[in-house]
């Protein structure tokens, strides 16, 4: 059928990384009327490019499963932390929050970032089991940083102190 064809469509689109205001815009515009669910990671150097590749494949898995009400993007942890803090993220990465652009709502995911907790939490929020919150201030801000390059995070060097004579 055409819905089957276009979730097949969807599924191989990835995920924007929100790394600015006009990227978050463009990803979840305020006159969308679905649910925008954002994926907060963990930082490269904790997860490298393997443990972010898999926890984006998770995510990209949830995508498939749920359908047109949903917009999908994630965020570098930690890069955003006024905005982690507003919405209540202090428990660490990874986390997912589902907002409502139109109702200025949120509702925060807990438990295990896997596929069958993220189904169990979209279907929640769509079916209203999830409590939400307002979103203050809204527009949600989003801070400018690099994206990621698919790569490995190189580990920074510390150098050595000079002893002092």
């Amino acid at each position: 059928s055409i819905v089957i064809f276009v979730r097949g469509l969807i599924g191989k689109k990835p995920i924007p990384e929100v790394t600015s205001m006009a990227a978050f815009s463009a990803a979840c515009p305020e006159a969308f009327s679905g649910i925008c669910v954002i994926a907060f990671l963990p930082d490269i150097l904790d997860d490298q490019a393997k443990g972010r590749s898999a926890r984006l494949e998770k995510f990209a898995a949830a995508r498939k499963t749920a359908g047109g009400t949903f917009r999908f993007a994630w965020v570098a942890g930690g890069e955003n932390a006024e905005l982690e803090d507003k919405l209540g993220l202090g428990f660490g990465y990874p986390a997912c929050v589902a907002v409502s652009p139109t109702k200025k709502r949120f509702a925060v995911m807990k438990g295990v970032f896997d596929t069958a907790n993220l189904d169990s939490f979209l279907s929640g929020v769509v079916r209203g089991k999830e409590s939400t919150s307002e979103v203050k201030p809204w527009p949600m801000k989003f801070g400018k940083y690099p994206a990621w390059d698919g790569k490995d995070a190189a580990i920074p060097v510390e150098e050595p102190e000079e002893p002092e004579l």
